[in-house]
């Protein structure tokens, strides 16, 4: 089981970057970004909750795409610098925890018109690899997706691996 996932995500993670990607310019990594902030933005589904204003606080981000503060400061920062991506400081907030020295980010219509494309070509590219399948087969792997989801952002005690011979 395991290892038909990681060889569907191996060959999608291949189609993406030789035929949605293609011709963008963009990295994987970039168009993950440019995505998240391109669904939150325009309130698609997302797991970001975006404010009035579209922003995303950082802590989103990391959370739903799991890089290191460090990486997905820099790819924002190179984001900002192409006008694709615009942050601001969050105001200070009780109940969020938020301290006054964190940032949130939204895209920019300039990105939008960038990313824009390769989402529509990455949605033509799923209703291709999901034709055929029946709708209650598609909601058991939307079910199956989402209970995967939920267990890879909880308390990471199910990975100890202590007791496993070594």
């Amino acid at each position: 089981m395991v290892g038909g996932v990681f060889v569907a995500q191996r060959d999608l993670l291949k189609l993406l970057r030789s035929h949605v990607l293609a011709g963008s310019g963009l990295t994987a990594e970039i168009a993950e970004i440019l995505t998240e902030l391109f669904l939150a933005g325009n309130r698609i589904s997302s797991q970001e909750h975006a404010d009035a204003e579209g922003y995303v606080p950082f802590r989103d981000l990391l959370a739903a795409l799991g890089y290191s503060p460090g990486l997905l400061s820099r790819r924002i920062g190179w984001l900002c610098q192409r006008r694709w991506a615009e942050t601001k400081r969050t105001a200070p907030g009780i109940a969020g925890g938020l301290h006054g020295n964190c940032r949130k980010v939204r895209i920019t219509e300039l990105g939008k018109g960038i990313i824009g494309p390769v989402w529509q070509t990455f949605d033509k590219l799923a209703e291709r690899l999901l034709a055929g399948i029946s709708p209650s087969d598609l909601a058991v792997h939307y079910r199956i997706n989402e209970f995967i989801s939920d267990k890879l952002r909880g308390p990471k005690f199910w990975m100890d691996d202590s007791e496993t011979p070594g």
